[in-house]
């Protein structure tokens, strides 16, 4: 995972986080603490196919959340 940013900028900036094309089978861990201010978090065309409710705690601002064209087997039931 990489990223750049803005002059005079840092993660605590980032408000959006995208995973577009990569292979995982899961969410990457420790997003909320790189970017604590996230509001919009996706993972477009993944091939992800587990999802817990920790991927989605931690998160203080978290608005939108993108999962399409993935391959999730099962959501449990306190995710949301």
């Amino acid at each position: 995972m990489f990223g750049f940013h803005l002059s005079q900028r840092n993660n605590n900036d980032v408000k959006e986080f995208s995973l577009l094309h990569q292979e995982t089978s899961h969410l990457p861990h420790g997003i909320p603490e790189l970017f604590p201010n996230l509001t919009k978090y996706c993972a477009f065309k993944t091939n992800l196919k587990h999802i817990q409710s920790s991927d989605f705690s931690g998160f203080q601002s978290l608005t939108i959340i993108g999962l399409s064209e993935n391959e999730l087997v099962n959501i449990p039931a306190d995710t949301f």
